[in-house]
């Protein structure tokens, strides 16, 4: 059974995700294949 705070944090990760797409877009444009590992750093810094 999947816990409610589960459901909310991964709608909060997943919402968080999608906006920030076009950050991560912009950040791969400059920094290269680093996007992943900085999309993550920065849920884990919003978060």
């Amino acid at each position: 059974m999947i816990s409610r705070p589960t459901i909310r944090l991964s709608a909060l990760l997943l919402s968080s995700s999608l906006a920030g797409l076009p950050a991560g877009a912009q950040a791969s444009a400059s920094t290269g294949p680093g996007t992943p590992v900085d999309l993550r750093t920065l849920v884990v810094k919003t978060g």
